[in-house]
């Protein structure tokens, strides 16, 4: 199988994939473009692996969590050839960027699944993600902050509908937090401590709050679950979630042990852990950006990668 991304302006309709190799998942979408930014998701799914676990711990990968990944890839690598896919790009964030053997997964991944990764930069990972973005928010020529939260860093940009102005990104994941602070049997309560004063570290610089940034808005897996947990559901596929709620919520999830956020709030095994670092994450560049609530529109690098492979030039 070869990385199709050809020069030439794209025929619609179009099948086109994309993978995204996280720190706490590897990802696949395969959407179906009408036309230049109308589409539709053909199949999407959701391989965990923490592969944040090796890399923010030991800075290298274990041969187990390869083997898992050339799994999963080749997975996808079956949904690709099966829906006639010719078109596609897979990349690789923080997790394999930081890891000293980040180069053997991609070379396995080449070599026993036909998938060519890259291993992007964060610079490149805030540009796709805004991509998504703004197919699902009209920013109006104002300037945002956007904040997109993976396991091992945090982007923060200042953005308008033309491109970046200002990103930074900032080694607080949700699971290198977790991997860092947590202790073997650590009661809850003193882990939000040490998180709380660890992400009070979290500073951006004063010149970017004084452009009057018109919103906050938010992107991640993790957002998405706050804002079903506290039901602040928007219209179509932008939810809105309150600074106030997010407190609460924090509050509640500090209470609770990890089985009991498996148990009662029906959270996913690879979520329940890292949902509190993530929230406390998130509610801090919330008061910095002064910020009373947090746009989630629900975009995300998959859909930023597919919008990008149809993209003329």
């Amino acid at each position: 199988m070869n990385r199709k991304i050809a020069d030439d302006t794209p025929r619609f309709p179009l099948c086109v994939a994309s993978i995204d190799v996280g720190s706490n998942a590897i990802r696949f979408l395969a959407a179906e473009f009408e036309n230049l930014t109308s589409f539709s998701p053909v199949f999407a799914d959701r391989y965990p692996l923490r592969l944040g676990h090796d890399a923010f711990f030991s800075g290298r990968l274990t041969q187990n969590s390869i083997e898992r990944a050339v799994t999963g890839l080749k997975g996808f690598a079956d949904h690709i050839e099966r829906l006639s896919i010719r078109r596609y790009r897979a990349v690789a964030t923080s997790a394999v960027r930081e890891s000293e053997n980040g180069d053997t997964l991609l070379a396995r991944a080449r070599e026993e699944t036909g998938i060519e990764i890259e291993s992007i930069s964060s610079r490149e990972e805030a540009r796709l993600v805004l991509l998504s973005v703004k197919s699902r928010v009209r920013l109006g020529g104002k300037k945002w902050i956007l904040t997109d939260l993976g396991g091992g860093s945090v982007e923060v940009s200042l953005v308008t509908d033309t491109g970046i102005l200002w990103s930074e990104s900032y080694r607080m994941g949700a699971v290198r937090l977790l991997e860092e602070l947590a202790g073997s049997g650590m009661e809850p309560g003193k882990f939000r401590m040490l998180l709380s004063e660890y992400v009070e570290k979290l500073h951006i610089p004063a010149a970017v709050w004084k452009k009057k940034p018109a919103g906050f808005i938010a992107t991640g897996g993790n957002i998405e679950t706050i804002a079903s947990l506290v039901d602040q559901r928007g219209e179509g596929t932008t939810s809105r979630v309150s600074v106030g709620e997010l407190g609460k919520l924090i509050k509640k999830l500090t209470g609770l042990s990890f089985t009991e956020r498996v148990r009662e709030l029906h959270l996913k095994e690879d979520r329940a852990d890292v949902i509190l670092p993530a929230s406390l994450v998130y509610e801090r560049l919330a008061v910095l950006a002064g910020a009373k609530q947090i746009i989630v529109p629900h975009a995300d690098l998959r859909e930023g990668l597919v919008l990008d492979l149809v993209s003329p030039g």
